[in-house]
């Protein structure tokens, strides 16, 4: 019997994909547009509108990217799990604003320095899973190690600034 080698693809990848389009879908649903008005069915034929949706999902899609450098600086060593942190804090300050309480439910019952950390150490993981699932896991937890001495220690996160989201 010939047994063929197959590589691990977890469902990260896809299940990520999927998840962004949903929340750009509830994103332009409930925040309507830079006016903040809910969409209308009218709103369709109008080319402002069109536009307005085009910019929301060019300015998602860079954030996912930037999101995306982020968590491989980390999972590579290049950069601290708190600084990214506030880099994803800061990234979802510019425009479009990510809302708060849309984050905290993923994270329930954590600061937010904690649940942008933990965002990171997710993203990370992501980033390495694909390539060596077992790093990955040894990754993760060196990174919950890191954060759990932070949050001992009284979780600040550095101040930051992060360049505009080009879509």
């Amino acid at each position: 019997m010939l047994l063929l080698a197959t590589t691990y693809r977890p469902p990260w990848p896809r299940a990520a994909v999927v998840l962004a389009a949903v929340l750009l879908v509830a994103a332009l649903t409930l925040w309507g547009g830079r006016s903040g008005r809910m969409p209308r069915a009218g709103d369709a034929a109008d080319p402002a509108w069109h536009a307005e949706v085009e910019w929301r999902h060019r300015a998602y899609q860079a954030r996912l990217a930037r999101r995306r450098a982020l968590g491989r600086a980390v999972a590579e060593g290049r950069m601290a799990l708190v600084e990214a942190a506030a880099r994803f804090a800061a990234v979802d300050r510019l425009p479009p604003e990510v809302r708060a309480d849309l984050a905290r439910r993923q994270y329930p019952g954590a600061s937010d320095e904690e649940r942008y950390c933990r965002d990171v150490i997710s993203w990370a993981v992501r980033e390495l899973a694909p390539d060596d699932p077992c790093e990955a896991v040894a990754l993760r937890g060196r990174l919950e190690a890191e954060l759990e001495r932070r949050l001992r220690d009284g979780l600040r996160l550095p101040a930051v600034e992060e360049s505009p989201l080009t879509p």
